[in-house]
């Protein structure tokens, strides 16, 4: 017959001790088991408080936009276009990221007109100018300092300016990675029995000339810059500077101009520069 356990002290007694076997029987003691359940109790406390939190911000949330739409309904009841204060408001944005765009432009601009004047300082008592037109950045370089009269062969003096020039750009960010246009004008008659018979083709072949000695690799000797960016263009007697009187030419006609081009997306007023 099975014997039943009147002793509740007995009983309860006979229950820990079958806990406390399960317990070992997992491989847990009862300080482990007890430290798991408080653990237990405080992810809990920590979780339900997040959700309370969350709970609150979305709450939040929902009431911000409630008065957004209180307040549109507001504006639209005054009369206000709200669509367009927003289609302005983004105008605006971009017209201020364009402005700012512009004034970086200029500054590096900037920058250039100053790295090119105090490169050249020392050539600038020979002529040599660095000036803002029709809102591009030249060099004017007389002819006579380049080449011997009529000719489209370079002198030693000419190549001694076209390296000290090579080499203020090369040595500034804000030059080198520019394009430049090199335009050669010549007015002045040619000599007999010159193979060159007019003014245009003179200007043409001393163009070309200068673009192959800046593009040309320093040992060659020559400018060692980067021949994709340079250009050549000759203007013969087409754009004088100054009127020649008795068709005999003026030395200010016979003249280089080193041109940096502007890039697609700049639209700058550099007047502002020579102020």
């Amino acid at each position: 017959m099975r014997r039943w356990i009147t002793d509740p002290m007995r009983g309860l007694t006979l229950i820990v001790l079958a806990s406390t076997s399960a317990l070992t029987a997992c491989g847990y003691s009862r300080q482990e088991w007890e430290q798991q359940l408080r653990e237990n109790a405080a992810t809990k406390t920590r979780l339900d408080a997040e959700s309370r939190d969350r709970h609150g911000c979305e709450e939040h949330l929902t009431a911000v936009k409630q008065d957004g739409e209180t307040l549109k309904e507001q504006l639209r009841e005054r009369g206000v276009d709200v669509e367009h204060l927003s289609t302005t408001a983004r105008l605006s944005k971009l017209a201020l990221e364009e402005y700012q765009l512009r004034l970086e432009q200029l500054e590096q601009y900037r920058a250039a007109h100053a790295a090119l004047r105090k490169g050249l300082v020392e050539s600038a008592e020979r002529g040599v100018t660095v000036q803002i037109r029709n809102n591009r950045l030249v060099v004017v370089v007389p002819a006579a300092l380049l080449f011997n009269g009529a000719e489209s062969q370079l002198t030693k003096d000419g190549e001694k300016l076209l390296q000290q020039i090579s080499q203020v750009i090369s040595a500034d960010s804000n030059l080198v990675g520019r394009s430049y246009q090199v335009g050669a004008h010549f007015d002045g008659p040619m000599p007999k029995g010159s193979p060159v018979k007019d003014a245009l083709t003179l200007s043409a072949l001393q163009a070309k000339t200068i673009v192959a000695w800046m593009t040309a690799p320093a040992e060659a000797p020559g400018g060692g810059l980067d021949a994709a960016r340079w250009s050549a263009v000759a203007y013969g007697a087409s754009r004088p500077s100054v009127v020649a009187e008795g068709g005999k030419g003026s030395p200010k006609n016979q003249r280089v101009e080193l041109v940096m081009q502007p890039e697609s997306d700049e639209m700058l007023d550099l007047d502002a520069l020579q102020r």
